[in-house]
């Protein structure tokens, strides 16, 4: 994941126009020639449309992950974005923007989005940082009854693992 958008609407060629590639590739694919989303995430698209005074190919499947957006460089670079769905909260959406742009973040879009606030994002990110410090030996250095051997994540008093 390269990072996240949050379009307001499911009109995938008005979203796009309103969105300053220059700023979001800065350093990477230029001029930006295909667009692949998923066909199941937005409201029906023609095939091409013009951004930034060219004409882009807007490539649509049901096979792509869903909440994704992959912008590829006429040189064949991809950039990769979390679609953050429309009608989701502000709160939720802000959350969702920091972290699929967090160094180090390894959550799908899939999972990203499945986190609905702010407890359940972070919760899912330190139980993903802390099975990866586990599968490194981390798991004797910490104190007992602090971590569920169930579910290999933080317990915290009053919500459930």
């Amino acid at each position: 994941m390269d990072g996240a958008w949050w379009p307001r609407t499911d009109d995938l060629v008005a979203e796009l126009a309103a969105l300053d590639f220059e700023a979001l590739q800065r350093g990477r694919a230029r001029p930006v020639d295909r667009i692949m989303y998923n066909i199941d995430d937005w409201r029906p698209a023609p095939k091409r449309t013009a951004l930034g005074g060219r004409s882009v190919r807007l490539d649509g499947y049901r096979h792509l992950p869903a909440h994704t957006l992959s912008v590829v460089g006429l040189d064949r670079t991809r950039l990769v974005l979390l679609v953050i769905p429309a009608r989701t909260e502000a709160a939720t959406a802000q959350a969702l923007l920091s972290a699929a742009s967090r160094p180090g973040n390894e959550l799908t879009a899939a999972e990203l989005v499945a986190a609905t606030d702010r407890y359940s994002l972070e919760y899912a990110q330190n139980a993903d940082a802390l099975r990866r410090w586990d599968d490194e030996g981390g798991r004797a250095a910490v104190p007992a009854g602090r971590l569920s051997s169930s579910a290999g994540a933080w317990a915290t008093p009053g919500r459930p693992i």
